[in-house]
């Protein structure tokens, strides 16, 4: 009796493990996973480089499957190789904050085909790139042309499968992506050869001695520097301003109210940094644009700042953004409406490139500092465009 329920024991015993090693067999063979992808980053705002081809390796038909996300974006099964499916995600979602995805068929989340994109924008290679000399980014043109041309094989796919088909679509991004930056250093340079154009359609640059840059402001010499340091276009109250160049607008000060005028420290002593800060409060509502030309613009004392304004949006030459509004100077109630707009001339410190603080930019030189009344009225012109040569 003993021997029996022994054998009866083993053979329950083999039966479990025959039938656990089923289960596993099955589960196993239905096991969804992630494999690879043709871009590690995305960028959100470029067509062409806002999609990459991501593949999986399935037992079971997962043609079916799209990419699940909280973001707005679609994905398209484009073909299988054997075991492995290939899949278009595009992202349209410029405001995604979610870099984690996952293959999803009907209800079911497949856990083990999770996978991180980076994003990026247009806007932050040209972040990086403006603060550069010109020289220094013909250099990297070089540098880029050597890349492009190794990596040009790969501009047409050839005809593979599996592993090499990703390892080509892989190079075929590269590739992608160096064409498309040196097309956006290309753009800086050719910008950089040409004049800004005039901020008010229809209204010139005031050139009377009070209101040109270099002018004497005695009156509030102890608590700023006492200079005029930037240029005055007279025009009525919320006429349209607009952008002298392609640029990235870097800060917004859209809520400035007559109380903060209070905010200006007086009291002596007063250092450099404070001048700089009670300077920055005079200039009130304000839009600071870095320009192709790696300067930077103080457009200020403005009333309406359209709503599409935000830090970090890239926006085009002669795009109405703004319009003048009050300089409250020296009262409350002073209506001699005009635009402020100091340009400001990066140093090109190449150690501190895309690292300026905003204190570092208003402490930067602004065009024509230093030079004699004729010297700046003569200057504007190998600045500014006259109205009748703006081309657009």
């Amino acid at each position: 009796m003993k021997k029996v329920l022994i054998s009866i024991f083993i053979i329950l015993s083999m039966l479990s493990w025959i039938g656990l090693a089923y289960w596993a067999y099955i589960n196993f063979s239905k096991k969804i996973n992630f494999v690879d992808k043709s871009g590690k980053n995305i960028f959100v705002d470029v067509k062409g480089l806002d999609s990459v081809i991501l593949s999986f390796k399935s037992n079971k038909d997962i043609s079916k499957a799209y990419i699940h996300t909280n973001c707005e974006s679609e994905s398209t099964f484009i073909t299988q190789e054997e075991d492995i499916y290939f899949f278009k995600f595009t992202l349209s979602d410029q405001h995604c904050q979610n870099p984690n995805f996952n293959l999803k068929l009907w209800e079911e989340i497949f856990v083990n085909t999770n996978f991180k994109l980076t994003f990026e924008k247009k806007t932050q290679l040209y972040s990086l790139i403006l603060d550069y000399s010109s020289q220094d980014i013909v250099k990297t043109q070089i540098a880029l042309s050597e890349k492009i041309k190794t990596y040009s094989q790969y501009k047409e796919l050839k005809k593979s499968s599996g592993s090499s088909f990703m390892s080509q679509l892989q190079k075929q991004r590269i590739y992608q992506q160096l064409v498309y930056k040196n097309n956006l250093l290309d753009k800086i340079v050719e910008k950089r050869q040409d004049k800004y154009s005039l901020p008010v359609k229809g209204y010139e640059i005031a050139t009377g001695l009070n209101v040109i840059p270099n002018a004497d402001r005695n009156y509030r010499k102890e608590y700023t520097d006492g200079i005029h340091h930037w240029w005055d276009i007279m025009a009525p109250l919320w006429t349209p301003v607009s952008a002298i160049d392609n640029g990235i607008i870097i800060r917004v000060v859209r809520d400035f109210e007559y109380e903060d005028i209070s905010n200006i420290k007086k009291t002596l002593p007063i250092t450099h940094s404070e001048k700089l800060r009670n300077l920055d409060i005079l200039r009130w509502n304000q839009v600071w644009l870095k320009t192709m030309k790696w300067d930077v613009i103080f457009y200020s004392h403005l009333d309406n700042i359209y709503d599409n304004i935000e830090e970090g949006v890239f926006i085009t030459e002669w795009t109405d953004i703004w319009t003048i509004g009050k300089t409250w100077v020296p009262d409350r109630d002073y209506t001699n409406f005009h635009l402020h707009f100091p340009i400001q001339k990066n140093p090109y410190n190449p150690k501190k490139a895309w690292k300026y603080s905003l204190e570092d930019i208003m402490d930067w030189d602004w065009y024509l500092k230093w030079l004699d009344a004729t010297s700046v009225v003569n200057g504007q012109g190998d600045i500014f465009k006259s109205h009748e040569n703006h081309d657009h």
